[in-house]
């Protein structure tokens, strides 16, 4: 399986009645995976639909709303703005406190974008100075 293929040789023969012993079309079904992988990403506009770590690093917009680029989000491993690391926020008796907030997954495929909000601070304008790194995408 190389990088951005969206399902597996085997699966593929499994899929099509194939004995994993017959090798004879592993190559034709390896290169149209590929491709078909490739054309599925194209039409979503999407580099990868896969579980994977993303960085993104943006300029600041002066909101204290950030779109993601991938979904669905798995995990936030941390926003920067600078050098400042913004802390998770937490809502206690339905008070948010000061940090950042992921507007959560949807659960059907392909999902909504989601979103990275702040509480107490913004995403001040700027050249290249909001860091987020994050992990998104789908497991197969």
């Amino acid at each position: 399986m190389t990088p951005g293929d969206l399902t597996t040789l085997t699966h593929v023969k499994e899929w099509l009645g194939i004995p994993d012993s017959n090798t004879s079309s592993d190559a034709m079904l390896s290169r149209l995976i590929g491709s078909l992988s490739a054309s599925v990403r194209t039409s979503l506009y999407r580099y990868s639909l896969l579980s994977q770590e993303y960085v993104e690093v943006r300029d600041g917009t002066g909101t204290n709303k950030l779109v993601l680029k991938n979904w669905p989000v798995t995990s936030v491993l941390g926003v920067n703005i600078g050098s400042a690391v913004i802390p998770k926020g937490t809502t206690i008796d339905g008070t948010r406190t000061s940090g950042w907030y992921l507007t959560p997954y949807d659960g059907n495929p392909p999902g909504n974008v989601q979103v990275i909000e702040l509480s107490g601070y913004n995403y001040p304008y700027g050249t290249q100075n909001i860091s987020v790194s994050y992990v998104a995408g789908y497991l197969i």
